[in-house]
């Protein structure tokens, strides 16, 4: 399968179709259509969007109901930190970085509720935060916020992308913890319940799938996402369910 360019991103596809005779046909012969498809052979290179390997997927949340962690991965801002506060983790820029109106550079990308811990890759995990903790079952609270602030206005209609980590006091939910996910893209809004590690990226991979995230654990949860081989770290957040409510823990350069 070719990989497709996706959201203005280039795609990892290459080649072509270049068809070389493995006979030279008498032209005195007549051959049917099959006959003739069979005197050529194609040769095909291409590379599927599923590799890894220097693949480039942008922003990227792993979800789990005890886990969770968020990576941010630019080419174009690299010179970001992620800075842990009260109850909350802060992405934003390096003391190094180029002045910019970029209105998607700086944003809360984890807050802590009593009912959960909500992470994500722009302004849109304020509101979802503040919904969750006024009593919003998480699926609403992700859906509302996600179809209020849609796919960022850039020139790739990058998806917003968030989950919620440990939610609990929802009727909603199948399980207790519970994690949820969810993306805006141009075509779709999309928002899961996860009882598994999940993963949801701005590009390439921009629908939920299975992540193998090995610990339970917030600070390796944030070091397992930075290392991940998808090209472009900057910074990474994570955050893990505990006996006294949540831990958070961030990986900078």
């Amino acid at each position: 399968m070719l990989s497709r360019a996706t959201r203005g991103e280039p795609g990892r596809a290459t080649g072509g179709f270049p068809f070389t005779p493995a006979v030279e046909s008498h032209p005195d012969s007549l051959k049917s259509f099959p006959e003739l498809l069979a005197d050529f052979r194609p040769t095909v290179t291409c590379l599927t969007a599923r590799e890894t390997h220097d693949m480039y997927v942008g922003r990227f949340v792993v979800v789990s109901p005890e886990v969770g962690a968020y990576r941010v991965s630019s080419r174009s801002f690299p010179n970001r930190h992620a800075i842990e506060r009260d109850g909350m983790v802060t992405v934003g820029p390096t003391a190094d970085a180029e002045e910019t109106d970029n209105p998607y550079i700086s944003y809360n990308c984890l807050r802590l509720t009593d009912r959960g811990a909500v992470v994500g890759n722009g302004s849109h995990v304020d509101p979802v935060a503040e919904k969750l903790a006024l009593g919003y079952p998480a699926r609403d609270a992700l859906a509302e916020s996600l179809l209020a602030l849609d796919f960022e206005k850039d020139d790739y209609d990058t998806p917003r992308i968030a989950g919620i980590v440990g939610v609990t006091d929802d009727p909603t939910t199948t399980a207790e913890p519970s994690g949820y996910i969810g993306t805006v893209r141009r075509d779709a809004v999309l928002v899961e319940e996860v009882s598994e590690p999940t993963l949801v990226a701005t590009y390439e991979r921009d629908s939920p799938e299975p992540f193998k995230l090995d610990t339970t654990e917030a600070h390796a949860a944030a070091r397992e996402v930075y290392d991940h081989e998808f090209d472009h770290a900057v910074c990474a957040a994570g955050v893990s369910v505990t006996a006294e409510g949540f831990e958070m823990a961030v990986v900078n350069r």
